[in-house]
């Protein structure tokens, strides 16, 4: 079994090494590292949907999503959700820093969840803009 990771900014399929040369496919029975840094928002959506597709197309044995974000939009968030829930093939979450907000509902739609040492997870409501919570009328 080998461990592939894809990249949101590089040539698509990178070696889970640094040192790893770079691959252009996934082959039957590797497991695929997925990023999911940074803010949730749309483009994070098209890049996951488009990351599952290729792992899936090509039989990979599980899809390991690598979390470090503070959240974002909970639309985006929510189609994320949705897109996850329909994967056929075993998904787990590492938390290796932070899986905040909008990231701690994308990693509870994953099957396993696992957290590096130090790192965090919560504060998963929504609040306003203005980082008030929302009015009793709202909730």
């Amino acid at each position: 079994m080998k461990m592939l990771a894809i990249s949101i900014c590089g040539a698509f399929v990178l070696g889970i090494a640094e040192s790893a040369p770079a691959r252009e496919t996934i082959h039957k029975g590797d497991v695929v590292i997925v990023p999911v840094h940074g803010e949730v928002a749309p483009s994070l959506l098209t890049f996951l949907r488009r990351a599952v597709k290729t792992a899936e197309n090509n039989e990979a044995s599980a899809i390991v999503f690598d979390v470090n974000t503070y959240g974002g939009r909970l639309d985006t968030a929510t189609d994320i959700i949705n897109a996850l829930n329909q994967i056929k093939i075993p998904t787990y979450a590492f938390i290796n820093t932070n899986a905040g907000s909008a990231g701690a509902l994308i990693v509870i739609a994953t099957k396993h969840i696992y957290m590096a040492p130090v790192s965090a997870i919560g504060a998963a409501a929504p609040i306003l803009s203005t980082g008030e919570d929302l009015p009793a009328t709202a909730k």
